[in-house]
């Protein structure tokens, strides 16, 4: 639900309007977690054997008790500022497997600060260009290859956030091998040693040869270093002359074993029994890190997984996709503000950098889970960068006015970036800036404090609007048009220089509502372009899909490379409520598309076949599918769980424009969301494989078919795949009993605080295939009066 800044929604009695808004942010955005992950109001696990954080977080660990010397993906460790990959056998690759690991993961160590700008010539666009990519700096690994292992064990605890290797080698030696980034001191890496038998010497070597960017600036590309000893400690001065200005940073190693110089750095001899080394980026290894990392980095993963939200899934797969998502995720980004991190984080594969468009498909992870605090150091740097990305949004198109986030994002200053041209045509996609928006907004409701709304978000807000207005013109057809040029679309595939990218039509809409709802629209500018309309219309296929611009034309169906239909829904819902297709007058029944999508249709991607998609866009309940979603999971066979079952469930939370008042009486639902909540919700055509295993039989058939008939009956989401369904719940889950209809198999188990778990249904959702395909929550029975289940959070 959107909170209005002219009438904010009331609270429940018996909580604080901040309490409030904290939970029905976190509701909000729960219904947009990639891939449906609707995250339980990024709550810690309620107490019980049942809810044992450890126990659920440790389902998902990685255990490999068998030694296979092929390479393979590699162990991925970081704490938001620096990180890595490590290898099978506890450290990075050695020389001889490096090329084979490198094709998984680049085993290596890599910091946030130490990144390049790079001036060449793009290939692409036949122009100078400049670029910003984050850099290796070095990799620590057997100074001899480990032959005949055996007794192999590794271990990954994303509760305590190690990794443990131990195994035995033909030649008698015996290694143990504990690895971690230090989340406080987070300058910090770490490497434990436990070894017996014949030594087995490491290297600490400086990467001095790699490729920047594969796709961009592929010129081998060299470092330079030099080993200083300094005192108890060592320090490697690592170069890269061929960044403007050079990329000049240093490592630290302090260790109880002995060190001595080598060619490619440093040579380390670990003594019998446990040792420890300690790398440290610019800075020295601090006095108390032997004592104190390992035990501060335990004990942060544990607060931080006991104070996120968690789901217990009845399927192993599905748990280990939940857990290692989350932890690689929380890994990779922190709240530093030094930048943002790669899209591939710190394992060093393809894209160096990362997009706004891919930062904001983390977010609202991010902040389902309770993790608000990296999303808003996003916010606070987008803002501070307002200033360069308004002169970059000129240089690249000088009629333009407001702000334009470069496509591939920099690690320093706008300024000067991409200069004096972009290095690939993509960076001329305008529906970019929606984006921000919408991170924006969705943070300022979260973090709920409207002295860092007005100075972080309302700026960007403002500033993305007054971009897509710029280029918005009024034509003879009485709607809003967008053009610019040069331009691409977010369906790359959809041509180029274009009117009207239905990606950017979405882009301009969501801005020009969130400025209205802020206040920002103080001419009515924006109110009159919605009034008029975004020219929508005139994509619509006869098909009943949009077209990717105004040039694609029939040619377009089942060929658009992106599923740009989907994000008036997921992405950037721009709608108060659902629409029907508007077949046209002239169509027959058998002339409109079938149920089945298309072969090519949306290929590769989850998500509303083309030939089947309605035309209007749902209010932002429905969970984000599609594009470059990690979570997918997969349970074979899931339809046939579901022959005896009742209810798939769907949650109907509602992203209104406007506040809802609560109505007296009606269901319990209604007495949190209001009944616009419930007006909202359409029927979706029934389709998949859930076309009639899920539907209820007999006399529970009669009545789920007669309260369909009950207008503004939530019976289920317009919009969505359409073998996805929600059947409301019997007459027990409206009147509030707590167990509500459980019968099906292998339901998975909410969890969440601020809403007391025996009203947390359990549900889940099959996909074409039986796929498990997405997990959300419903939220609409909590009965009243409405008691929070935990105090209100800090």
């Amino acid at each position: 639900m959107t909170i209005s800044k002219a009438k904010p929604l009331p609270a429940p009695p018996g909580t604080t309007r901040r309490h409030f808004l904290g939970v029905a942010g976190k509701a909000t955005m729960a219904g947009a977690l990639p891939a449906g992950l609707a995250a339980p109001m990024a709550a810690r696990a309620a107490a019980g054997p049942a809810h044992d954080v450890r126990r659920l977080v440790g389902r998902g660990d990685i255990i490999e008790r068998a030694y296979r010397p092929e390479a393979a993906v590699g162990r991925y460790q970081g704490n938001g500022r620096f990180g890595g990959v490590y290898a099978k056998l506890g450290l990075h690759a050695h020389p001889d497997q490096r090329d084979d690991y490198d094709r998984h993961g680049f085993t290596q160590i890599m910091h946030m600060k130490h990144w390049g700008r790079f001036f060449f010539h793009s290939a692409e666009r036949k122009a100078d260009t400049s670029a910003d990519y984050l850099l290796p700096l070095a990799r620590i690994h057997w100074q001899d290859l480990p032959e005949g292992v055996t007794d192999y064990l590794q271990h990954q605890s994303f509760m305590d956030g190690t990794v443990v290797t131990r195994f035995r080698t033909a030649a008698g030696s015996r290694a143990g091998v504990t690895t971690w980034f230090d989340p406080v001191a987070r300058n910090l890496s770490a490497i434990e040693l436990d070894m017996d038998g014949p030594a087995m010497p490491l290297v600490l070597a400086a990467v001095t040869r790699f490729v920047p960017y594969a796709y961009g600036f592929a010129e081998p590309t060299t470092q330079s270093f030099r080993v200083v000893r300094m005192g108890d400690q060592w320090r490697i001065d690592i170069t890269c002359a061929a960044s403007k200005p050079a990329a000049v940073s240093a490592l630290y190693l302090k260790t109880d074993a002995a060190v001595e110089a080598h060619p490619d750095g440093l040579l380390i001899r670990p003594r019998r029994g446990r040792s420890q080394l300690f790398i440290s980026y610019g800075e020295p290894v601090p006095a108390d890190a032997p004592r104190l990392s390992l035990r501060r980095t335990r004990a942060h993963w544990q607060r931080t997984w006991e104070t996120s939200a968690m789901l217990d899934l009845p399927d192993e797969r599905a748990q280990q996709t939940w857990v290692r998502s989350l932890a690689y995720i929380l890994s990779t980004f922190n709240d530093d503000g030094y930048g943002f991190t790669p899209t591939n984080g710190f394992s060093g594969n393809l894209y160096m950098f990362n997009y706004a468009q891919d930062l904001f498909y983390v977010h609202p992870t991010l902040l389902a889970s309770g993790n608000v605090a990296p999303a808003k150091a996003w916010i606070e740097r987008f803002a501070a960068m307002i200033p360069g990305m308004r002169d970059y949004a000129r240089r690249l198109w000088p009629e333009t006015r407001g702000i334009y986030p470069p496509w591939e994002l920099p690690f320093g200053p706008v300024e000067g970036y991409h200069d004096p041209s972009v290095p690939i045509v993509y960076c001329y996609e305008p529906h970019n800036a929606g984006y921000l928006c919408r991170m924006a907004h969705d943070t300022a409701l979260m973090v709920d404090d409207p002295a860092w709304t007005r100075a972080h978000a309302l700026p960007l807000i403002e500033e993305t609007a007054r971009f897509f207005h710029s280029f918005c013109r009024k034509e003879p057809d009485g709607r809003w048009h967008l053009f610019l040029s040069p331009s691409v679309g977010q369906d790359e595939a959809g041509g180029r220089n274009q009117k009207d990218y239905l990606c950017a039509l979405y882009s301009a809409r969501y801005s020009f509502q969130k400025a209205i709802e802020h206040g920002l629209d103080t001419d009515g500018r924006y109110r009159r372009i919605l009034q008029d309309g975004l020219a929508f219309d005139t994509l619509l296929s006869d098909k009943q899909f949009y077209y990717a611009s105004a040039g694609s034309g029939p040619k377009d169906y089942g060929t658009q490379k992106h599923p740009v239909q989907l994000n008036g829904l997921a992405y950037l819902p721009t709608e108060s409520k659902p629409q029907r297709p508007n077949w046209p007058p002239t169509a027959s029944a058998t002339a409109r598309p079938s149920a089945q999508p298309s072969p090519t249709s949306m290929a590769g991607h989850w998500g509303i076949p083309a030939g089947r998609h309605p035309r209007g866009r749902s209010c932002g309940l429905a969970p984000r599918l599609g594009q470059r979603a990690p979570f997918r999971l997969h349970r074979p066979g899931m339809g046939a769980d579901l022959r005896n079952q009742r209810a798939p469930g769907l949650g109907v939370l509602c992203d209104h424009q406007r506040p809802v008042r609560p109505e007296p009486g009606g269901e319990p639902g209604q007495r949190l969301l209001g009944r616009a909540a419930h007006r909202c919700l359409q029927p979706v055509r029934r389709a998949g494989v859930l076309r009639q295993r899920a539907q209820p039989a007999g006399r529970d058939r009669q009545r789920h078919a007669a309260r369909r008939r009950r207008p503004g009956h939530p019976a289920c989401l317009e919009g969505l795949p359409p073998a996805v369904q929600w059947h409301p719940g019997d007459a027990g889950e409206r009147s509030g009993a707590p167990d509500g209809d459980r019968r099906a198999a292998g339901r998975a188990h909410l969890i969440a605080e601020r809403f007391p778990p025996r009203h947390a249904r359990q549900f889940d959702i099959a996909g074409p295939q039986g796929d498990i395909q997405c997990i959300v929550a419903i939220f609409s029975v909590v009965p009243p009066p409405w008691r929070p289940a935990c105090p209100p959070a800090r």
